[in-house]
């Protein structure tokens, strides 16, 4: 993550857990298939964990978690929650960590990783490769990993849409050349930067590639991505048995494959071989 990243991050106080009560379908879906990989009580390590949102409710569903980020903000955030769920017992341990060294763990140490942040932001080819190697390395075999990534077809498809959203790269040949590398940066002051979104088909291959076998590709907002806030705050009132149904519904639509490529957000689910 490079320092204007980490500034952002380090400044946006508790943005990104507002984030997940708001775009809630992210969260529900990611959690939904999380738990039908994990064993109980699994041991688990968070890496870029932010305000640890994943991280309490795993603790809260009876996994012990270690919590990890490159952003000591979002650190600290993340230990008051816990100590707020009344999860601290859970907690295996709190750490300012880059994905791209675990050295501080050794081999198989966990029964499970998640990393749903990173790879948003690790522009370079060898960071990639060496964050994901990490990760299964910390992996015992038969574990899984959890990794997000944003797919560079949504953001080909959201400047086309709306050219002011990523107005940086809007135009033709800036869009050409995003499209080419993945590369996202801005100079707008408080906006998302130092990105990188990958295409689907590179982004398994690297996962893959680092010994994680391909468990399941899943879009994380599934059917609800574009959806404005309003009404996916409507979703949340729906009374039962419409609610269940309606998230039944996300949940087998997430698993469709074309689904992924124009996601905001896809997860990977990889097996450590």
């Amino acid at each position: 993550m490079n320092q204007e990243m980490l500034t952002y991050y380090n400044e946006t106080g508790d943005k990104e857990w507002k984030r997940l009560e708001a775009m809630w379908t992210e969260f529900f879906v990611n959690s939904a298939f999380m738990k039908r990989y994990l064993k109980p009580e699994s041991r688990i390590l968070d890496i870029g964990a932010g305000p640890g949102r994943y991280s309490i409710a795993l603790a809260q569903n009876g996994h012990s978690v270690w919590i990890a980020d490159p952003a000591a903000s979002l650190l600290e955030q993340a230990m008051q929650r816990a100590n707020e769920a009344g999860v601290q017992e859970r907690i295996l341990g709190f750490d300012v960590l880059d994905v791209r060294d675990l050295s501080k763990f050794s081999d198989a140490s966990f029964d499970a990783v998640l990393a749903m942040g990173p790879f948003y932001h690790l522009q370079d080819t060898f960071d990639r490769k060496i964050a994901a190697r990490e990760i299964s390395r910390v992996v015992r075999p038969g574990g899984y990993a959890f990794l997000a990534f944003v797919p560079r077809t949504y953001i080909v498809a959201r400047c086309l849409a709306d050219p002011e959203y990523f107005k940086s790269i809007a135009a033709p040949s800036e869009l050409f050349n995003f499209w080419t590398n993945g590369r996202y940066d801005t100079s707008e002051p408080g906006r998302w930067t130092g990105a990188f979104c990958g295409k689907i088909g590179e982004m398994c291959d690297l996962f893959i590639d680092a010994g994680l076998e391909r468990c399941q590709l899943v879009s994380s907002e599934s059917v609800t991505m574009f959806m404005n806030m309003e009404r996916l705050a409507a979703m949340i009132k729906m009374e039962e048995p419409a609610r269940s149904q309606f998230e039944k519904l996300i949940l087998e639509c997430a698993e469709e494959p074309e689904m992924s490529g124009l996601s905001i957000h896809a997860l990977y689910i990889g097996k450590r071989i």
